[in-house]
This record gives C-alpha cells, sequence and structure tokens, in this order.
C-alpha cells in the first residue's frame, strides 16, 4: 500500500489556506532576520578581535601598562599572551613539524601515533587475528597516523615561550601575541 502525499494535505477551507500562507511570510521574515543579525555578529566579532589582539594592545605596549581601569570602572583591561594554531594540514608542512618538535625539548612527548588497519565485511576473524599477531600479514598495510592535539601543542609552546626558549611558530603551524582581555573587576 502507498501513500499519496500529493492528494493527501489538501486545503479544507481558504481561511486554513490564508493562515499557512501568513504564517509562511512570518517565517520567512524571521529567517531574514536571523540571517542578518548573524552577519552583524560576525563583523561585530572581526572587529572586537582586532581591537583585543591588535590596537589596545599596542597601544599599551606603546605606553607601558600591563592593566587599565578608569576610575569608576565596572571593568578592566589586562594584557595577556596566548598562542593560537594548530599543526599544519598539508603533509609536507605537518612532517616538517614532527620534525622540529622532535628537535625540542620535550616536543617529541607531545605525539601521538595512532594505527589503523582496515577489514571488509566479514573479515571478523582476520581482524581479531591481526589484533592477536599484530606482526605483517596478508591483510594489507595499516595507516599511521601521528597527531598532536591543538591545546597541547598551543600550552607547550606558551610555556617553552615563556621559558624564554626560541620556537619557529611557522613550522607548528602557530602564532603568538598579547592580547587584551576585558574582564569585569572583582
Amino acid at each position: 500500500m502507498s501513500f499519496d502525499f500529493e492528494n493527501a494535505v489538501k486545503p479544507t477551507n481558504s481561511d486554513k489556506l490564508n493562515e499557512v500562507q501568513r504564517l509562511y511570510a512570518e517565517q520567512l521574515k524571521l529567517e531574514q532576520v536571523v540571517s542578518a543579525m548573524e552577519e552583524r555578529l560576525a563583523e561585530a566579532k572581526k572587529r572586537k578581535n582586532y581591537y583585543e589582539q591588535k590596537l589596545v594592545p599596542e597601544a599599551m605596549m606603546e605606553t607601558g601598562i600591563g592593566s587599565f581601569s578608569p576610575d569608576g570602572a565596572e571593568y578592566e583591561l589586562k594584557l595577556s599572551d596566548y598562542v593560537s594554531g594548530s599543526l599544519p594540514k598539508d603533509e609536507v608542512g605537518r612532517r616538517e613539524a614532527f620534525e622540529y618538535l622532535d628537535e625540542i625539548e620535550g616536543g617529541s612527548s607531545l605525539a601521538k601515533t595512532e594505527v589503523i588497519m582496515k577489514f571488509g565485511k566479514g573479515q571478523e576473524e582476520e581482524a581479531e587475528a591481526f589484533i592477536d599477531m599484530v606482526t605483517s600479514s596478508n591483510f594489507g598495510s595499516p595507516e599511521v597516523k601521528k597527531d598532536v592535539h591543538h591545546s597541547t601543542l598551543k600550552a607547550f609552546a606558551k610555556e617553552k615561550l615563556k621559558e624564554g626558549d626560541a620556537l619557529s611558530l611557522d613550522k607548528l603551524g602557530l602564532s603568538a601575541g598579547k592580547y587584551a582581555k576585558l574582564a569585569r573587576k572583582k
């Protein structure tokens, strides 16, 4: 038995159809309002980041102050360090980043290595045998993936920079600098 969708929903009267049309128009209007607000929010976030990461830190560093709060203000500006980014996504950049990490004291211990061996449907027994022997076999070559979680990498770089070590942030896909954090006074 099949269901006839085309003929299943027929308006019983013009009042109901008018109601659907009104609701459609209202939903469309709300969709447009949300879209416009999201665009404005994205632009405001870009401007806020420009102030936080460029204009305000530069001005504060030029004046030699690490924090600022006008008398009676509810908020205080504080300069803080940041490290941002993640390992390069391209194969060459990624390999160079790992080679560079191996040269840094403590850097080689950051990486996790994941070995993946794919088996086809119905090859559960072969998969179990592979797990048991973990040696070369006729099942194919395992996929090896090496990675460092972006938070771990950023924390490591931040610590190394804090210790005064020179790092090639570009090789690691990172950037570092100052930002001005606006926080409510306690």
